[in-house]
């Protein structure tokens, strides 16, 4: 019967199982970290991901454009409303700019609108860009609907006119909701666009969860932590993060002292095959000049 002992087993696995296991650790360490509660990592330089934020903000942008038109529409039953004998075309209405710097006390974004009338010396056209701040703790939700207050910030006027007319916050979003009691106009969100304003906002302060790309970033930070190169801008904050995190180091270091160990005794076993036994080669040497000096002795015998 054969005994193998615990050194003997290690070395029996194959170097290249160690390779293969020491990369799923990566990956697995990687969902864990993603499926961690939020904050749980403080993510030092999200706020640089212009690519992810671009991205996430131009898709906010056109859910507000949406909801705005959409607000306005149902509050006038038309979509070129008539205010103060201006006519304001929510066609070509445009949400742009979304500014998170100030989050979480508000999210400014600008508002381009056009405005149109007819004189008796032909039309008169005038765009314009208002400025909104949104203070996202100022809330009222009700039936899955996100009810925040608004603050004009800035106006300018992009094409100038004498005859222009800038509607108030009541004309651009009129409230019928009798129920609140917010003394300003309100921007109606839904609760997938509230939270995905929230989230923005809180990606760019370091906790970027629910931006997309998340896993990708712990992917990035559990390799670094399997190859003891993490740069430090993913920081865990819990002490449950952070105990997985000094599990991950201790086992990709013993399973790399492992794939050194049997590749060294790999590397060993080829050599002895090629070079053969040092004690047995020394026998065989030993015995093939015992032979030939044999044969030298019985041919000099022959000979004479």
């Amino acid at each position: 019967m054969i005994r193998f002992g615990t050194k003997e087993l290690l070395r029996s696995v194959s170097s290249g199982f160690y390779i293969i296991f020491y990369v799923f650790l990566v990956f697995v360490f990687s969902c864990i970290y993603y499926l961690l509660p939020s904050r749980s990592f403080y993510h030092a330089t999200s706020r640089y991901e212009y690519g992810v934020m671009n991205a996430d903000a131009k898709n906010i942008l056109s859910d507000l454009t949406k909801s705005i038109k959409k607000n306005i529409v149902d509050s006038y039953n038309t979509d070129r409303p008539m205010i103060e004998g201006w006519i304001f075309d929510t066609q070509l209405m445009k949400v742009q700019s979304l500014s998170v710097k100030d989050f979480p006390e508000k999210i400014t974004f600008n508002l381009f609108y056009s405005l149109e009338k007819n004189t008796d010396k032909g039309p008169i056209k005038t765009y314009e860009k208002k400025q909104f701040s949104v203070v996202p703790n100022e809330r009222i939700v009700f039936d899955r609907v996100v009810y925040v207050s608004l603050t004009p910030t800035d106006t300018v006027n992009v094409l100038k006119s004498k005859f222009k007319h800038e509607p108030t916050l009541e004309e651009l979003f009129p409230n019928s909701e009798s129920f609140l009691a917010f003394p300003q106009p309100t921007l109606r969100l839904s609760l997938d666009q509230y939270r995905s304003l929230i989230a923005i906002g809180q990606g760019y302060r370091g906790f970027p969860e629910k931006v997309q790309g998340h896993y990708w970033r712990m992917l990035y930070f559990s390799a670094g932590i399997a190859t003891a190169n993490a740069l430090g801008d993913i920081v865990p904050l819990t002490s449950k993060a952070r105990l997985i995190v000094t599990s991950q180091a201790l086992i990709s270091l013993v399973v790399i002292g492992l794939f050194l160990n049997t590749l060294v005794h790999d590397i060993t076993k080829i050599n002895k095959n090629s070079l053969g036994d040092p004690v047995q080669n020394a026998w065989v040497e030993s015995g093939y000049k015992k032979r030939l000096t044999a044969l030298s002795d019985d041919f000099n015998d022959y000979r004479n």
